[in-house]
């Protein structure tokens, strides 16, 4: 089982925690008392192909080596209910695919890599 981390920013400073930290230090809760929410996301449980952690809100840019799918396709990590999970890509799993996938940014700190929605 994979650890739940989520990251966030403080103070314009991006801060990751577990929240296994709520038993050992009260981080959980003090990150949770000053994180800018809309910034909270989730840790997807995924490495990207330079070993990266991948987090709900990173823009990734996905090459599927494969000529049925186009290149390059640049898309921000959300959560699905309907998925259960962190469905990226066309036709792709995410937990079988990661390794096309290199986060390129994020959604805050980057919104002009999906200008294009």
């Amino acid at each position: 089982m994979r650890t739940m981390k989520f990251r966030g920013k403080v103070e314009g400073n991006w801060w990751y925690v577990r929240v296994a930290d709520h038993y050992t230090d009260g981080l959980w809760e003090q990150f949770w008392k000053v994180a800018d929410r809309e910034t909270v996301g989730q840790w997807t449980g995924l490495f990207d192909t330079h070993g990266f952690e991948i987090y709900e809100g990173d823009i990734l840019q996905v090459d599927w080596h494969d000529t049925r799918y186009p290149p390059h396709i640049i898309e921000p990590v959300s959560w699905s209910a309907e998925d259960a999970g962190f469905p990226l890509g066309e036709g792709g799993s995410p937990q079988r695919d990661a390794h096309y996938m290199e986060v390129i940014g994020n959604i805050y700190d980057n919104p002009d890599l999906i200008a294009w929605q």
